[in-house]
């Protein structure tokens, strides 16, 4: 099953499972429980195609595994850190490529670093693509920061930051990257040295050690229209990594052992082997969370990738949407909401307190709440109310909903206010506690205070929602943020996949929207009424199960592939993925394509895949032969386990 929504318009009314021959079990009636979430990225009635990049080219050549040369998948701990690579392949524990590809070109200069460029970030909301990289152009002068008033630009940096690194002197350390690329573009695999396979296998094509080479790349394929890695591919990874820092760090002379720095854009290596190997992020990320830097990792992954099968499971990991504890404010917008989501995903507070989160980040700057608000920030912000704070100021926030009249009480008390300048203070030293902030910093204050601050920010940025989050980020208020905030390679990351998380998030509020009045948005489709959806599925159980017991579980899983899959809309259709390519989009309640709607349907319910009886049957009787069982799809999606197209 394939995730999307469509614009269908409504032909068959839902009623007519009511007529279906088949008896019904009497089964307990209960309230519907689901684990699927309400926010999905791809609404009904709309197309939703993760197009970040350009379309790439096919025709790659096999860069796999020679024929009659295998490798087992590589394992924890199953690579010997004491012996070379050479060593390895002869074991079979890799694949010796290096005799094919002994003449490709290595893109590094030699002196550890990556061919230099610049990425530009795009400060239209709209634009599909959201950034592209150029060659960097040497320049001797930079240009003054904006005065009050101005509004900055990406470009008006300059950049005093490319100045400066003209005269830092060449990186020296050891570098692994580590990065997805499409297996059908013939350029993806050139200057790697190793590669792995969708299966975890390793082939090396050049041995880092006898080439001397002490920037290492490591390429994971993936096929087109694929997110996400394997399970054996991060696990092959985090194995490789561990070898390979190993290899890099030991010194023959005596020396301490090298720092070795991971360039992981696209967030394949777990925490775990960054911590247990102490490899180093790079120089432009140091600055963030190891959480943040994994989000920027998460949507990283959707450039290049040709869009994905199951758009909705697959962006659930990305961004923070359900971390938010409080409604809308009077007058929010969409836009605004979205663009409040991107700073917090992209800080991805803790998800069990996340308005109770505090991070100290290597700047030394403290960060609170569920938008990684620093103490400059809130400053900034109760400068606005005054000191004293003016009453009128106070009691007009909370005619626009966004001060709960009782916080407003204690915050016109000049005492309190002080105690809270206090606590603000204490955020500078990292004393705050978890306690302190539900006291002086409450959940609606926090979303009034990240409301002021983008549309601040946004003033003096302009539309450019990753740019406006990666200048929070920094921790600067609106009045202090300047133009190489905003400019620095890890700014620029930052905003590029702050971007891309706007996208995700405008889809998700359109949903919500588009669920919240089904007859007024533009899919037309029939509706299946909340007291329907148990009986119906507990009938398809029956059919699709002859002879088995209709339990909770599988009532609940079939529930929570349906939302995720289609919100319940059985005209949903999806007309941009591989399947649509191919003439076969995934079509109703459980996103079937087809073929496999006609393979799996019972007769008398093979006629009508968008008959919502007769696809959730085909849906389920394909998931109990492919995955044994709806409830198995389900804890897939749970574990953050690999999804995959039904």
């Amino acid at each position: 099953m394939s995730t999307a929504k469509s614009n269908g318009k409504a032909d068959a009314p839902v009623q007519k499972v009511a007529d279906a021959p088949a008896p019904v079990a009497k089964v307990e009636e209960k309230p519907l429980q689901s684990e699927a979430s309400n926010h999905l990225s791809s609404p009904p009635g709309k197309e939703y195609k993760a197009a970040f990049a350009p379309k790439e080219k096919a025709g790659a050549p096999d860069l796999t595994i020679d024929e009659g040369k295998k490798a087992t998948p590589v394992k924890k701990d199953s690579l010997d850190a004491k012996k070379p690579p050479q060593d390895l392949a002869k074991e079979g524990k890799i694949v010796d490529h290096t005799e094919a590809k002994k003449d490709a070109p290595n893109p590094i200069d030699g002196k550890g670093n990556d061919k230099p460029g610049k990425s530009e970030v795009s400060t239209n909301p709209n634009d599909k693509v959201v950034s592209n990289t150029k060659p960097v152009e040497t320049k001797t002068e930079v240009q003054p920061a904006a005065t009050s008033g101005e509004q900055l630009t990406v470009a008006q940096a300059g950049d005093k930051n490319l100045v400066e690194k003209q005269n830092e002197k060449p990186e020296t350390k050891p570098i692994i990257s580590v990065e997805l690329q499409n297996q059908d573009n013939p350029n993806n695999s050139e200057g790697a040295h190793f590669t792995v396979g969708e299966n975890g296998d390793v082939v090396m094509a050049v041995d880092p050690e006898k080439s001397k080479d002490k920037n290492i790349k490591v390429v994971l394929e993936r096929k087109a229209g694929q997110l996400n890695p394997t399970d054996a591919q991060k696990e092959a990874a985090d194995e490789l990594v561990r070898y390979l820092s190993q290899r890099l760090s030991s010194s023959e002379d005596g020396k301490p052992p090298q720092p070795v720095e991971l360039k992981d854009k696209d967030n394949v290596v777990s925490q775990q082997t960054e911590t247990e190997t102490k490899v180093e992020p790079p120089k432009t990320q140091q600055n963030y969370s190891p959480e943040t830097r994994e989000q920027i990792g998460n949507l990283n992954r959707f450039k290049g990738s040709g869009g994905v099968d199951m758009p909705m499971t697959q962006s659930d990991g990305v961004g923070s949407f359900d971390t938010r504890q409080v409604p809308r404010q009077l007058n929010e917008s969409d836009k605004q909401a979205a663009l409040k989501e991107v700073v917090a995903g992209l800080f991805k507070p803790d998800e069990k307190a996340p308005y109770e989160t505090i991070r100290k980040t290597a700047d030394g700057v403290v960060h609170v709440g569920r938008y990684g608000l620093s103490a400059e920030q809130i400053e900034a912000f109760m400068a606005g109310l005054g000191d004293p704070p003016d009453p009128s100021k106070i009691e007009e926030l909370v005619k626009q909903g966004k001060l709960p009249k009782d916080f407003a009480e204690k915050l016109k008390n000049p005492q309190f206010f002080n105690q809270m300048k206090d606590m603000v203070k204490q955020m500078q030293t990292g004393n705050v506690t978890p306690e302190a902030l539900q006291q002086f910093l409450p959940k609606e204050l926090q979303e009034t205070i990240a409301l002021d601050l983008v549309e601040k920010m946004k003033g003096k940025i302009g539309e450019a929602p990753g740019a406006v989050a990666a200048a929070v980020l920094s921790g600067k208020s609106a009045e202090n943020v300047s133009p190489i905030d905003i400019s620095t390679p890890g700014a620029l990351e930052a905003a590029e996949a702050g971007d891309k998380l706007y996208q995700i998030a405008t889809k998700r509020f359109e949903n919500e929207a588009a669920a919240r009045n089904p007859a007024g948005s533009d899919s037309g489709a029939a509706v299946v009424t909340d007291q329907d959806k148990r009986s119906l599925i507990v009938k398809a159980l029956e059919l699709a199960r002859p002879g088995k017991p209709v339990t909770e579980a599988a009532i609940s899983a079939v529930n929570t592939i349906i939302e995720k899959e289609s919100s319940w809309n059985p005209k949903a259709i999806n007309n941009w993925d591989s399947n649509a390519k191919a003439g076969i989009p995934s079509q109703g309640l459980m996103q079937t394509i087809p073929p496999t709607f006609k393979e799996n349907a019972l007769p008398g319910y093979d006629k009508d895949i968008t008959d919502p009886l007769s696809n959730i049957i085909a849906g389920i009787r394909y998931s109990d032969k492919r995955y044994g069982g709806v409830e198995t799809v389900v804890a897939k999606f749970k574990s953050g386990g690999q999804n995959k197209g039904y």
